[in-house]
């Protein structure tokens, strides 16, 4: 079974890590040994990181990603720019891989741009020795996009899958009070460009 051990106690700025990467090794390098003696089957970070608002990420978390890679990480996961953003896959010393979600976006929320509409599901299928148990390898991943849908002021807040989306849902969808309305070919050609390979369907995901 996937054991999950969450290390929140030391909640440290991202900034001193931007001036000293060797720093966050460091520290990183001593939660992830504290992990795999816990006997963790996967380790995850999740990072405060990024530009609000752009759809790219930037040279910092580019430069932070490689260091969590370089470590030994298995898994990353980036808050704060409030819209999605590339996930890419790294390779690590060791011959594994770490997947980096740069970002996954809003899931609900009370923003009102139109880039804030669409966010991400992280799809991720693990492959364990069938007979000790252990984790085998990170089989694949990918980003499932959803749309966060609300009404006037805020009302019937509702996460739809971007598959199962309607242009009738669009048409209706609150942000028109404030910008310029919904459309699914702005939320599909937002998230191909920004997801590009790594996009995966509600359905694929599960089959």
């Amino acid at each position: 079974a996937l054991e999950l051990i969450v290390k929140g106690d030391k909640e440290k700025a991202m900034s001193r890590y931007n001036r000293n990467p060797q720093k966050m090794y460091d520290e990183v390098a001593v939660i992830l040994q504290e992990m795999e003696d816990a006997g963790t089957d996967i380790n995850m970070m999740f990072i405060h990181w990024g530009n609000e608002y752009q759809t790219k990420q930037n040279a910092t978390q580019e430069a932070l990603a490689q260091v969590l890679a370089e470590v030994g990480t298995d898994l990353v996961i980036g808050t704060h720019p409030h819209v999605i953003q590339p996930a890419v896959w790294y390779d690590r010393p060791d011959g594994g891989k770490m997947y980096c979600v740069y970002s996954l976006g809003n899931f609900v929320s009370n923003q009102h741009r139109r880039d804030t509409m669409l966010g991400g599901l992280l799809d991720m299928t693990l492959e364990f020795d069938a007979n000790t148990g252990d984790l085998m390898q990170v089989k694949s991943a990918g980003i499932v996009p959803v749309v966060m849908h609300f009404q006037n002021s805020f009302k019937l807040q509702h996460a739809y899958l971007l598959e199962d989306y309607t242009t009738d849902l669009a048409a209706a969808h609150g942000i028109k009070k404030y910008t310029s309305p919904l459309t699914l070919e702005y939320l599909n050609k937002l998230a191909d460009s920004v997801l590009g390979d790594q996009r995966r369907s509600w359905e694929g995901a599960n089959d």
